[in-house]
Order: structure tokens, then C-alpha cells, then sequence
């Protein structure tokens, strides 16, 4: 109320009585022992403190990057803008209006939140869309890196940051919203790449003034053995370098396992090249590709992936992916919105074959898509 024109609207805080009064007296009778919180945000003088309370993490917002020096006790809400699938674009905009020359500018694109100041200013890193998959490709590239390096920060800050609560999960009417799911149940690349960061064991790069570090993060309450491979690659495919380490992952605490990385690992093309890492510890495994600058400088390779496709039981499909190339942001889809995929929108590593699940309803044909290689349509066997 303070910080906004509510001062201008009405002469009072209205409903104060209600949250500094009557529930917390109510919930002390019920049970003293109960905690009362009156809000969220909430704590220090102007409910935007970075050190006391609960803290909505929307001002890092264009400069993704200041997540580190913003980082609150405990990010409350936090979050990005991302269009959802093809599919359910088609079921909120009619054909004649999901594409103009200048994207999505018409009227219809801005009821359902197409013009995104925030999603305006970000894209440009990212790239400039052409078409409408374009667009749904590099917005969800976008959300998905945003959220993705926000738990990274929150979780390197352990325990300075405690916790985080992402904004928001699903949605309850189709548009380009923060949801990770849309209201069909199609699952953005948010979703995937927030669920492995928000493993209990997760490694990550982690770039500064002083250079790139590796971090180990471990959620157990036992400390944990862990080997380390980073390899080096080009776009093309070729492996420019490799290195090795073991190391210990302290129980519940965060541990830089590499301060800067050894000579071969060093990217000397950012625009050319990409890091990828595989952290073992016991049953857990976090992989992690790393590119330097920004997305829209990248110069990827026309790549060819192969695949196929083979029914192992009633609605589970096994698809089996490879290319002699790297290949960025692939992503697979059925024509079932409740279908479930073990993983998605993911990199091929050159020469590496990737077998993903996928749960759905009835044999159906299996789409692949990817930032440098043709539409791919699978028949299931």
C-alpha cells in the first residue's frame, strides 16, 4: 500500500485491521505455538528487504544476471514469460492472426500477453524470431535459462538463501505466461530444465569477474564421493580437450570443485564452442552444457539426427536419438497433451546416442524438433 498509488486511492490500508490484528490473534488462541505470517512479501522496513523475511525477485528483471546480487533470504516468487506448444497456440489464436512480418504485435497477441516489456527485453539475447516455431523455440529457450540460473544462484547462496518458490507452475487460461505447464498440460522447457536443477545433487558452472568455476551442490544429509568429466567441444563435433577430477560434495553444503578450469577447458570461440560436464556421485548423475556470450552468437551447424521410435509396453515409447554433430535444444512432442517424457529439450553430444521415454495414450507418431536440424517425424514400431 506504501509503495504503491494505494496512498493516492484510498486513506488507508484496507484489510489492515484483518492481517495485523484479528489473524494473529485468532491463530494464537487457536495454538501459540502456530507461527503468523502476514503476507508475502513480507519483513524488513518496506517488504523489499533482501535480508529479512520473504522477497518477490522481479527486479533482477532485464539484467537475468543481477539474480546473484539480488539474491534474497528466501525468493518467494520469481519467474519469466514463455509461449506455450504449437498445439495450444492453435487452440487460443485463430491461423490468419499467430504470424505477422513484426511477430506477434496484433491485438490478439497482446490479450493474450505476446507483448511482454520484460520478454521484449530479453529475447534480443536469445535471438530474433522469424516464424512462429521461432518464436515458441526461443521464448522457452529464454524461460528456461532465466529460472534455470535463478535455482542455480539461489542454490549456490546455501544457506544464505534458503529456499525459493517459482512463479508459476500451471496456468488457468492459454497465453505467453510464466506457467512451466500450460493449461493443456504441455510441458515448457522450464519445466524440465528446472526439474534438474532443483535435484538433490546438481553441478553447475558458474561465471564471474574472476573467471569459471564448477560448483557442487548436495541436498543429503551424507557427504558424497563424485567424479568429475568436462569436455570441451566445437559445434562442429570435434573434442577440443577433456580433464578428470574426483572430489567430495560436503553434506548439505554447496562446494567449489573446480576454482577455474584447467588450460584445455578454456572456450577460445565462444561463439564456436561449449563446455559439457558430468557430475557422478553414487546413483546421482547432473550433466550441464555451458556456452559463453549470448545465445543469439552462437554459430550452430546444420545437423542430421537419426532415430527411431519402438513401443516397449502399453502407452510407453522409447525413442532413441543420435547425430554426428552437436545439436541444441531438442525437443520431442506427440499429439497427447498429458504425455510425459522422461526428459526434454535437451543437446545431442556428437556420436552419443540419447534414449528418452515417453508415457501417452496410444501409438502416435513421434515429432523432433532442434535449433539446427530439419522438423523429424518418427512412426513408432
Amino acid at each position: 500500500w506504501e509503495l504503491g498509488d494505494w496512498p493516492e486511492r484510498t486513506p488507508r490500508h484496507l484489510g489492515e485491521r484483518l492481517y495485523d490484528n484479528l489473524l494473529p490473534s485468532t491463530v494464537s488462541e487457536l495454538n501459540s505455538e502456530v507461527p503468523y505470517w502476514p503476507g508475502s512479501p513480507y519483513g524488513g522496513p518496506t517488504t523489499r528487504s533482501r535480508t529479512i523475511g520473504d522477497f518477490h525477485d522481479w527486479y533482477s528483471l532485464p539484467n537475468w544476471k543481477t539474480y546473484d546480487q539480488n539474491a534474497p533470504r528466501f525468493s518467494s516468487e520469481y519467474g519469466f514469460r514463455a509461449a506455450p506448444h504449437i498445439s495450444t497456440i492453435d487452440a487460443m489464436i485463430s491461423k490468419e492472426k499467430q504470424w505477422e512480418p513484426t511477430g506477434p504485435q496484433n491485438i490478439v497477441w497482446e490479450y493474450h500477453f505476446g507483448r511482454c516489456g520484460w520478454l521484449a527485453g530479453v529475447l534480443p539475447e536469445f535471438g530474433e524470431p522469424e516464424s512462429l516455431e521461432d518464436y515458441v523455440a526461443l521464448t522457452q529457450e529464454t524461460q528456461a535459462t532465466l529460472m534455470r540460473y535463478a535455482v542455480e544462484v539461489y542454490r549456490k547462496r546455501m544457506f544464505e538463501t534458503s529456499g525459493s518458490l517459482i512463479w508459476m507452475y500451471n496456468e488457468p487460461w492459454p497465453s505467453v505466461s510464466f506457467s512451466v505447464v500450460d493449461l493443456f498440460g504441455r510441458q515448457k522447457a522450464a519445466y524440465f530444465w528446472l526439474k534438474s536443477a532443483c535435484a538433490p545433487v546438481i553441478g553447475f558452472f558458474y561465471e564471474n569477474e574472476g573467471g569459471l568455476g564448477y560448483w557442487g551442490v548436495n541436498d543429503h544429509l551424507g557427504e558424497l564421493s563424485c567424479e568429475l568429466l568436462i569436455r570441451r567441444f566445437n559445434h562442429e563435433g570435434a573434442l577440443l580437450g577433456e580433464a578428470a577430477c574426483e572430489g567430495t560434495l560436503q553434506a548439505a553444503q554447496v562446494s567449489e570443485l573446480l576454482k577455474e578450469l584447467p588450460s584445455e577447458l578454456v572456450i577460445e570461440e565462444p561463439t564456436r564452442e561449449f563446455l559439457h560436464a558430468t557430475l557422478r556421485c553414487g546413483d546421482s548423475q547432473s550433466e550441464r552444457v555451458f556456452h559463453l556470450g549470448h545465445r543469439r552468437d552462437w554459430v550452430l551447424f546444420p545437423a542430421a539426427i537419426s532415430a527411431t521410435a519402438t513401443t516397449l509396453d502399453d502407452g510407453l515409447i522409447e525413442v532413441t536419438l543420435e547425430a554426428a554433430t552437436y545439436v541444441h535444444f531438442v525437443s520431442l512432442s506427440v499429439d497427447d497433451p498429458l504425455a510425459r517424457y522422461s526428459d526434454n529439450f535437451f543437446d545431442l553430444l556428437p556420436g552419443e546416442p540419447r534414449m528418452i521415454e515417453i508415457r501417452t495414450a496410444g501409438n502416435v507418431d513421434v515429432t523432433v524438433t532442434a535449433a539446427n536440424a530439419d522438423r523429424l517425424q518418427i512412426a513408432v514400431t
